[in-house]
């Protein structure tokens, strides 16, 4: 989570070759490709990268460790669809072990076997997926909603959280409609960033730097404002439909 282990003087293709040089560059590149650094990409400054690239460069080089067992706390924060879905396809293929904390539903889903929920009363194991872990916690809800007095007017309740979660998905598609355009900008500046004219003008490469670090910066807050704000509609949604 530091990324403390990243040198930012280094391109992307470096930082894995130097730690693996008995690997071909076709290898790295191959490497690099499972993390969506492809063409070009390799080649960027690791000081010049998002957060969320930083985060993939770093997840690389953890599988490519080969230790047998990874602790990885919330791996996906930060990351894009696309980051995660290349995230998941990695550590399905991995044959250690993994300990995973995390608030990503899809990616439990997709990779736990035994799940561990921290309770007030200590730590519960469900031996199965997100899903599995769901389906059990329901019906202990329900048993004890039926040893619970009905203290509250459903129907009111029902209807304000209804309510809500309309603000919630209205939100969240505010949210989407900004990260795709905050990224649409940052794509357009590192278009400019390649081309002959401003490399040669140190004013305007500056101001294109910085405006690019600023949008960087925006992306990562959406990015984790979007995770926030999923994660919350996802476990009212749950509870609604409980």
């Amino acid at each position: 989570q530091s990324q403390m282990s990243l040198h930012d003087g280094k391109e992307v293709l470096d930082e894995i070759w130097d730690e693996h040089p008995r690997m071909t560059e076709t290898q790295v590149r191959n490497a690099l490709a499972v993390f969506l650094f492809k063409g070009e990409d390799v080649f960027k400054p690791v000081g010049a990268l998002s957060g969320g690239e930083r985060a993939r460069v770093l997840l690389l080089k953890l599988m490519l460790s080969k230790a047998n067992f990874l602790l990885l706390d919330e791996p996906t924060n930060h990351l894009d669809i696309g980051s995660c879905e290349a995230l998941e396809d990695a550590l399905s293929g991995y044959d250690g072990t993994l300990f995973v904390v995390s608030h990503d539903r899809y990616l439990i889903n997709k990779l736990a076997d035994k799940v561990y929920a921290l309770t007030p009363k200590g730590a519960e194991l469900y031996h199965g997926n997100y899903d599995y872990y769901l389906e059990k916690r329901q019906v202990q809800l329900g048993k004890e909603e039926q040893e619970a007095p009905q203290k509250v007017n459903l129907y009111k309740q029902r209807k304000e959280r209804e309510a809500e979660l309309r603000r919630m998905r209205t939100a969240l598609k505010k949210l989407e409609q900004e990260i795709e355009g905050n990224d649409a900008k940052r794509g357009e500046l590192e278009e400019r960033l390649n081309h002959p004219e401003v490399a040669a003008d140190y004013e305007e490469l500056t101001r294109v730097t910085e405006e690019l670090t600023k949008l960087n910066a925006r992306s990562e807050e959406l990015l984790s404002e979007w995770t926030e704000l999923s994660e919350e509609l996802e476990r009212q949604e749950a509870e609604s439909e409980g």
